[in-house]
């Protein structure tokens, strides 16, 4: 790869990083672009190298978040380990990425439908669901090679559904919180409540 295409990866990177940060402060509707260029410590025209305005700009953040989330569960999945240690890990790596940018996702979700231009919105809804999907597809991959750990009458696909929706569940629960906690807490309870079920089993 030459260096001015290396140099172009590399200051697009720098200003994400940028609007990430300035966001998780200030939020997408008071993160204005000049902001984010001096951040970055570049020009204001510079940015439009990069980037058509700010909504494109956001749209790029959220696309690297989502990737950054499969790849970190995909790795996960990927790893040597017994089964139980492997959803365990899963577990924790699901909800560690959003322990890592709290308030980036706590604003991005409390202010998304409030403040984002209607055709923003109608972009990210599409990638939300081809994350949830992939995760539900990379998962019941997993599950599929694991069958024998499964109740009779789980299919993979339900396995993965289930373990998703309890993770996206203490997820939303904790972004809308009005008390702030270590959501990595949570992990020991998803993973036993997926594992072991909540209800005790009849005598």
């Amino acid at each position: 790869m030459r260096q001015k295409e290396k140099d172009k990866i590399r200051n697009r990177e720098l200003l994400i990083d940028a609007a990430e940060k300035l966001i998780a402060v200030h939020g997408f509707a008071m993160t204005k672009i000049e902001d984010v260029t001096e951040e970055a410590g570049f020009s204001k025209a510079t940015i439009y190298n990069y980037f058509e305005n700010k909504e494109d700009l956001f749209i790029a953040l959220i696309d690297r978040k989502f990737e950054e989330m499969v790849m970190e569960g995909e790795d996960v999945l990927l790893q040597d380990g017994t089964f139980e240690e492997v959803i365990e890990k899963y577990v924790r790596s699901s909800l560690n990425i959003i322990n890592k940018n709290p308030n980036f996702y706590r604003i991005m979700m409390s202010e998304f439908y409030r403040f984002c231009p209607e055709f923003i919105v109608d972009q990210i809804k599409p990638r939300i669901h081809n994350v949830v999907m992939e995760f539900r597809i990379k998962l019941g991959m997993y599950f599929n090679k694991n069958k024998k750990h499964l109740r009779k009458g789980i299919s993979p696909e339900d396995a993965a559904s289930a373990l998703s929706g309890l993770i996206s569940s203490f997820m939303g629960d904790w972004l809308f919180s009005p008390e702030e906690y270590d959501l990595g807490l949570k992990a020991g309870v998803i993973f036993h409540l997926f594992m072991n079920g909540a209800v005790k089993k009849t005598e």
